[in-house]
């Protein structure tokens, strides 16, 4: 095909490649349009693919994807032949249309439509397109991200550094800066408010800058280990930048940095936590 097309349209270059490891300049690249092909990646490729999108596009540059895709499932389809009966060896892999624009939006792009076609003419596959926008350069202010942390009856130090580690190296993403720069306001303030007392969480316009406040209950902190509280510390601004973006309505924030020190509980460790705090309950005055 790529003969063909060389002879066609010998003004234009064309090149056989793959889509994980593009042999493009970074920013070199007006517009990336991948018709039909990408649900023939494995969905653990999707990331490394959608990366390299991100790298050879130039700020500003237009991606579109189109192709099949399943209702609620992901689904491994070997075909044994192809258009007009040829016989072929090769795998579809068809995931959910809200999961290729999460898998899109965590790559740093901006989607800016999408068309969900259910069984068109005839076809038993539903297919999806999708316009993306790879945004400008971050014109974000040097310091754009903050946080506070404040604590009743004192906030552990593991927890505390954990937090501090990770608002630096989000603050100096260039990934997590281009996802600020689709904001309005300059600046994001992060207050966090260990306490036992109730409250509820606001993000809000304020003095030029938008506020983020959010209330933790502080017994969680109880029973962790430094590895514990880091691990806590890590959901903790998983959940409150997920709230954000949705209550600005920007896409899914890139992933938030894990501390190096970070351990998982066990469910052992989770189900014993949960006890403790079933009877602290039961018996609080």
């Amino acid at each position: 095909m790529i003969e063909l097309a060389r002879r066609a349209y010998p003004e234009l270059k064309f090149a056989v490649g793959s889509m994980t490891a593009l042999s493009i300049r970074d920013d070199e690249l007006g517009g990336i349009l991948a018709y039909y092909s990408t649900h023939h990646t494995p969905p653990d490729q999707l990331p490394v693919a959608y990366a390299e999108f991100n790298r050879t596009l130039s700020p500003g540059g237009l991606p579109e994807g189109v192709g099949h895709v399943a209702t609620d499932e992901q689904l491994c389809l070997p075909p044994a032949e192809a258009y007009g009966g040829h016989p072929v060896s090769y795998e579809s892999h068809l995931l959910p249309a809200e999961r290729i624009a999460e898998l899109l939006s965590r790559a740093g792009f901006l989607i800016t439509a999408r068309l969900i076609q259910e069984h068109a003419g005839g076809s038993e596959r539903a297919f999806a397109t999708f316009l993306a926008r790879k945004p400008e350069r971050p014109s974000v202010a040097p310091f754009w991200l903050s946080m506070a942390l404040y604590g009743d009856n004192g906030i552990p130090t593991a927890y505390f550094d954990a937090m501090s580690g990770m608002v630096e190296a989000i603050h100096s993403d260039p990934r997590w800066c281009d996802w600020w720069a689709q904001a309005v306001q300059p600046a994001l303030v992060i207050d966090i408010n260990c306490t036992a007392r109730s409250g509820r969480s606001r993000v809000n316009d304020r003095k030029g800058q938008t506020w983020a406040s959010f209330r933790l209950d502080e017994s969680r902190f109880r029973g962790w280990g430094a590895g514990g509280l880091a691990q806590l510390a890590c959901t903790d601004m998983e959940i409150v930048f997920t709230r954000v973006s949705a209550a600005l309505d920007l896409p899914l924030p890139a992933e938030v940095p894990r501390p190096a020190n970070a351990v998982p509980p066990t469910a052992e460790r989770v189900a014993a936590r949960e006890r403790l705090a079933e009877l602290r309950r039961r018996h609080r005055p």
